[in-house]
């Protein structure tokens, strides 16, 4: 019986695990806003200052009501997003239904508190969509570390806008050599069949925050064979009411996984053709830029400041399943991974956040038999970037990554062993669920050798959705990171931990919450 029970719980976390079809079930703040956590730890004794936007003068005072000019869904019928963060611009995002007279508007509110409608107009140019409807326009114009508004526009009369699309917001990022604290938030799989995704809504709700990062399998298109069929699930996704509540108050940081595309798909045998289209659809409906000399190449990092530098890994249309056994794997290609161990040793920022569709950490294949799917089944490149984040004694580097459909938290490797003190962790998932993140349960089901999430080397599992919130504190030393869980339910807390130096420091087991 217990072999049996432990089969059967191992089937739901598979199906659970690789997506398949039966598995799972504000307004702008003040332009100055941090988004941070306000219970986050401050040190004025390291002699770090954290950095705070100068006083300005407007440079372009109107009065402006942009909630005024009715909105047109029609025209605009997938919102707006900001992306691809820089120091003094941003990526903004929209698909649009018309070609001509479309004006995109970027303001800072709040500059008269005797009158709301005053802004300081930074930007009112022209935009032209692509042949497919996208507008990815990048704006020189913002101010660092303020909050910013901003809409896209028909206007046949200059001046005078007769509709817009949703009003979007974003904090810009801080310029280089500045340390400020920052709240981020994020997701993993958001299986179409839980839209319009009401726990993204209670995500919004619960608390600010200024990047919202998803790791990947963001819509369920394994259906879809061409760039117009792909195109249909992102356009439904991103209507949701979940997805419009996380995306456009914050700066958004896509990551892809296989869903995209197709499930597990192998980059050796798909269809060329598919692939592209799965691609190219990616990039129709994210704030991201292709580069001109590689238009295929996701890989890239943005940066926060000396905060934070997020590296942006692709982990699915570069794999050669056929090199998984030989010293030559490649999970990432080799000039993905040159590229990566340069930007990682050279990186000066703080944190630098790794953002990894697929877990690194070591899990035990008798357990996670969707090992191969992974860095574990590519062992001689996995061993390689471990061995040289060692060799090299990089400091605050976490992996944050998604696919399960649970939340866990753990070391790399196995305490004692080289690699432990670098920490990974999920945030989400949005929508699914996966039993292997109840470890009481399966213990009690199978027995103590089946532990999916044995500690110390991890010290945290969820089986279902929740809440994520990632605080980042450079101002401490040595600097810290607190990864925040909550229930969706009523939002009471479930886990909260902070990383400092290696070690992770956590409260007292919550009670269990979590009912079969």
């Amino acid at each position: 019986m217990r072999e049996l029970g432990y089969r059967l719980l191992l089937a739901a976390a598979l199906l659970a695990a690789t997506g398949c079809d039966e598995a799972g079930s504000s307004d702008a703040d003040a332009d100055t806003d941090t988004d941070v956590d306000s219970d986050a730890d401050t040190d004025t004794d390291t002699g770090k200052e954290e950095w705070t936007p100068p006083d300005r003068d407007p440079v372009n005072p109107q009065s402006f009501d942009a909630a005024a000019i009715t909105e047109d869904e029609g025209v605009f019928p997938a919102g707006v997003i900001a992306g691809e963060p820089q120091p003094t611009s941003m990526l903004l995002w929209t698909q649009a239904d018309q070609t001509e007279n479309l004006r995109l508007k970027v303001w800072l509110p709040g500059i008269d508190p005797a009158d709301a409608s005053r802004v300081d107009l930074l930007y009112d140019e022209a935009v032209t969509p692509s042949d497919l409807g996208f507008v990815h326009q990048r704006v020189e114009a913002v101010v660092p570390g303020r909050r910013h508004e901003y809409a896209f526009f028909v206007e046949a009369t200059p001046g005078s806008p007769t509709a817009r699309s949703r009003i979007g917001s974003f904090l810009a990022a801080p310029p280089e050599g500045a340390l400020t604290r920052l709240t981020l938030s994020g997701t993993h799989g958001t299986h179409h069949k839980e839209a319009p995704y009401p726990n993204l809504v209670k995500n919004a709700e619960l608390e600010p925050f200024a990047i919202y990062i998803h790791t990947g399998d963001s819509v369920y298109a394994d259906g879809a064979t061409t760039r117009a069929d792909y195109h249909e699930y992102w356009l439904d996704n991103w209507q949701t009411a979940g997805f419009r509540a996380v995306l456009e108050d914050a700066v958004y940081l896509p990551v892809w996984d296989d869903h995209e595309v197709k499930n597990n798909f192998n980059p050796e045998t798909i269809d060329p053709a598919q692939l592209q289209a799965g691609i190219d659809a990616f990039f129709d409906y994210n704030p991201m830029a292709r580069f001109p000399n590689a238009p295929n190449r996701y890989w890239r990092t943005w940066r926060w400041g000396d905060t934070v530098e997020f590296f942006a890994l692709d982990c699915r249309s570069e794999r050669k399943p056929s090199t998984r056994d030989r010293p030559d794997a490649e999970y990432i290609s080799v000039a993905q991974m040159t590229w990566f161990k340069d930007a990682l040793s050279s990186s000066t920022a703080v944190f630098k956040i790794v953002l990894d569709s697929v877990p690194i950490m070591n899990l035990d294949p008798k357990i996670w038999m969707t090992v191969g799917d992974s860095w574990r089944g590519y062992p001689a490149q996995r061993d390689e970037l471990i061995e040289f984040m060692v060799s090299e004694e990089l400091e605050n580097v976490f992996f944050v990554t998604g696919d399960f459909h649970m939340a866990t938290v753990g070391r790399l490797e196995a305490v004692g062993t080289p690699g432990d003190h670098i920490w990974e962790f999920m945030l989400g998932p949005g929508a699914q669920d996966n039993p292997l993140g109840d470890r009481e349960a399966i213990i009690e089901t199978v027995g103590q050798d089946f532990d999916p999430l044995p500690p110390p080397q991890f010290r945290f599992g969820y089986p279902k959705a929740l809440l994520s919130y990632v605080d980042l504190n450079p101002l401490v030393e040595p600097p810290q990171l607190t990864i925040r869980y909550y229930d969706t339910e009523d939002g009471h807390a479930l886990y909260r931990a902070t990383i400092a130096a290696g070690e992770l420091e956590d409260e007292e087991p919550p009670p269990k919450v979590y009912q079969d």
